[in-house]
């Protein structure tokens, strides 16, 4: 296994059912990753090494194109072979902490991203963590990827999870008040009020009706609802208030314009003038000049 498992396999037949799908390719990739042989404390540690100095020499190799500097062929070489070794050693750290990722994943589904989707984030967290590592500092190297593997897949929900995406320290803040309103819940058995969610959080109440209308999900008008057979879409049963209203107004307009006409057609001529100037009812200009007797 040279790569990271994509989740799309060009091979596979298409599935009808989507969900089945995501099952499938599921299974698939966990059992493929399950196959790949887990790295001991000392292996890390040479595989680290071997990384450190691969990316070194790739380095060196790139500011020697950049500033012009001819080194010689066996030193070049020699570069060349450290870059190799090192992406080699690179690949297999990826590989053997591929578990990991997956561990980690699990804690996040449940959502409206996928599991394979949440797993694709976090490999690119576990990317990062190969290259930054520390094998000197002497710690575990699950215990250094387990925050890098977070981080991303925590910035790929952001980024996924949401029609309007949302930025990412707006994403915390509105997670971190769902957490703390899950806890509060918990605690007294009932609904909160915003003032002690606010106490709790250490927000004001402005701030807890703000992110509350951050976290209102986005449902599409297209989607279909009554049923297998039916072809309803959800915009079809959603009354447009800003429609109704138009007409209502357009509507209450006319009567009022028939019950003016049919006042208006009982006064007499100057009369119906003199009202007509006073109010604009010709022009939309009001009048307030006198008429001088006929």
């Amino acid at each position: 296994m040279n790569e990271i498992y994509n989740s799309t396999d060009e091979n596979s037949a298409v599935e009808s059912d989507e969900s089945n799908y995501y099952v499938d390719s599921t299974g698939e990739y966990l059992s493929a990753i399950a196959k790949i042989a887990l790295l001991n404390a000392e292996q890390e540690v040479e595989l680290s090494k071997d990384i450190e100095a691969g990316l070194y020499a790739d380095f060196l190799l790139e500011k020697s194109e950049i500033d012009d500097n001819t080194i010689g062929d066996e030193t070049r070489e020699d570069y060349l072979q450290l870059k190799k070794r090192g992406e080699i050693a690179k690949n297999s750290m990826i590989e053997a902490n591929l578990r990991l990722v997956a561990a980690q994943a699990k804690g996040y589904r449940g959502g409206s991203v996928p599991y394979l989707d949440l797993i694709q984030d976090g490999n690119i967290g576990l990317i990062t963590a190969v290259e930054k590592f520390d094998y000197k500092r002497g710690y575990k190297f699950s215990t250094y990827a387990n925050f890098w593997i977070r981080q991303a897949i925590c910035r790929g929900i952001a980024n996924k999870a949401r029609l309007v995406r949302l930025p990412t320290p707006v994403v915390a803040k509105v997670n971190t008040l769902s957490k703390v309103k899950g806890e509060l819940e918990t605690e007294l058995g009932r609904c909160v009020t915003d003032e002690e969610l606010a106490d709790a959080a250490g927000m004001t109440v402005a701030d807890i009706e703000k992110y509350t209308g951050y976290s209102k999900s986005t449902l599409s008008l297209n989607i279909v609802v009554g049923g297998e057979d039916s072809t309803n879409e959800m915009g079809d049963i959603i009354p447009d208030s800003y429609t109704a209203n138009e007409a209502q107004q357009g509507l209450e307009i006319e009567n009022l314009r028939k019950d003016l006409h049919e006042i208006m057609s009982r006064l007499s001529e100057r009369e119906r003038r003199v009202v007509e100037l006073s109010y604009g009812l010709d022009d939309g200009r009001p009048c307030n000049a006198v008429l001088d007797p006929a």
